[in-house]
């Protein structure tokens, strides 16, 4: 520490890494991930449901193209070169001659300690991808002002176009953070599926926390303020002193607090969750342990030659889009800190259920009612005069009424007939009452027939 402050105690700090962080980071690298499979836990119980807008801790990603700041040299190198090939030829039973030098391209990050140097004629091993690790955004190109950097990834990638069998493609660069940030979601289940919309993002840290705890030695805050200046906020080291808890906040002039209210501009991050997640990164994930800690990770891994190598390269070296990877990360971890969230401190929303309602238009249905209303009281009086005659009722068909309904003069007449349409065409029938009751029967009028008649002469 500079003059007046002095210097400042530190103690080993132990990391008591918690399960579901590492399954969140192990998870996240997943090849399988989808946008639908790092959602967040819900309850809906109807399936439909609406949550207002609201604010939650999380981790966003960011890349950035570094090809600007690599290096490109050429040259004649041994195969066994350690210090111009990035991975030398080893293998113990070849033997080269000390004058057999072949031409190599080699590209290179020297402040990132990043480099892929393969020879032009694909003689050797052929690196395809490098990456390093860090959690210091001192150490980065792009993210030297973040102030909650969890980890910063910096890779390189050699382009493998041929022609004939000499590689003369170029190289790339990219730069990918994941960093503690606030979201603000609104959020909506539709037939059982989520979907949120984020509304907004911030990575603002307070600089008044995150300093000397009460517990233990206290340091004084503005020593601690300065410390956190010169080390760039850095939010990981191998030893320390007990803090406070980070703290996130939203500007309380945004136009987004009109939507989540006052009570949610401020986040709380433990020190111990915001010092373990990016141990777990280089200490567990992403690097390789003791003196090759510093070295960079290779793809192809040449297990032979590199047995130390954490499995995380292989996914970023078969990425095809190194952002969408890192986004899909960031959606992961993520994930674990609102399921951790929901068990707590969940947010409530409004439950929508669909409810029939039936309004029946009186006026349209008067008259569809009013002839059912006649047609049943024409039956029901139909049936008590039945009743009041003393009548069987033929309920089956007409016939029984053609049949015997008739007086027998009628009926007589119908089977002498020969003509029975024709008959039939001038008989009229009457009700009459008879000694029995009802009965049809001929009218009084005669029955009319035709009379064909032939002309004749008269005689003379």
């Amino acid at each position: 520490m500079p003059e007046p402050w002095g210097s400042i105690p530190f103690q080993s700090m132990f990391d008591e890494y918690d399960y579901g962080s590492l399954s969140a980071i192990w998870t996240a690298f997943n090849d399988l991930n989808s946008y639908s499979t790092q959602q967040p836990s819900f309850t809906c119980a109807t399936g439909n449901c609406t949550w207002p807008p609201h604010a939650s801790l999380a981790v966003c990603s960011a890349c950035n193209d570094i090809s600007s700041n690599l290096k490109k040299s050429t040259g004649y190198a041994h195969p066994t070169d350690k210090v111009l090939l990035t991975v030398p030829w080893s293998i113990t039973y070849a033997v080269y001659k000390d004058d057999d030098r072949r031409a190599y391209t080699k590209f290179q990050l020297p402040t990132m300690n990043l480099n892929i140097s393969n020879f032009d004629s694909d003689f050797g091993q052929q690196v395809e991808f490098t990456a390093q690790v860090t959690t210091q955004p001192g150490s980065t190109l792009s993210f030297q002002d973040s102030k909650t950097l969890i980890a910063s990834f910096a890779m390189m990638k050699r382009d493998t176009t041929k022609t004939g069998n000499k590689t003369v493609g170029g190289a790339t660069a990219l730069e990918c953070a994941l960093s503690f940030c606030t979201n603000i979601y609104r959020s909506t289940v539709t037939k059982g599926i989520l979907k949120e919309d984020l509304i907004g993002s911030y990575t603002i840290r307070n600089l008044n926390s995150f300093l000397s705890s009460p517990v233990g030695e206290v340091i004084e805050d503005e020593k601690v303020k300065v410390y956190n200046e010169m080390t760039n906020y850095t939010l990981y080291y191998s030893v320390g002193f007990e803090r406070t808890d980070l703290q996130l906040t939203i500007p309380p002039d945004d136009d987004i607090v009109a939507l989540i209210g006052n009570n949610s501009l401020r986040f709380n991050i433990s020190q111990a969750a915001a010092t373990t997640l990016p141990g777990a990164f280089v200490r567990k994930f992403a690097r390789r342990s003791g003196d090759l800690a510093s070295k960079q990770l290779i793809y192809p891994t040449f297990e032979t030659l590199e047995p130390e190598q954490p499995s995380v390269i292989t996914t970023l070296g078969k990425s095809q889009n190194l952002t969408a990877t890192f986004e899909m990360a960031a959606l992961g971890l993520t994930k674990w800190m609102r399921d951790v969230s929901l068990l707590t401190d969940p947010h409530v929303g409004t439950t929508k259920e669909s409810v029939v309602h039936i309004r029946v238009r009186w006026g349209f249905m008067s008259l569809p009612y009013g002839a059912l209303l006649v047609g049943c009281l024409f039956c029901l009086f139909s049936i008590l005069e039945t009743r009041r005659l003393r009548l069987p009722a033929w309920k089956g068909s007409s016939l029984a009424g053609l049949a015997h309904g008739l007086d027998t003069e009628t009926r007589e007449q119908l089977r002498g007939a020969e003509d029975i349409s024709m008959h039939a065409r001038y008989v009229k029938i009457k009700m009459a009452n008879s000694t029995s009751g009802p009965e049809l029967v001929s009218s009084s009028n005669p029955i009319r027939t035709q009379t064909q008649l032939t002309p004749s002469t008269p005689e003379r």
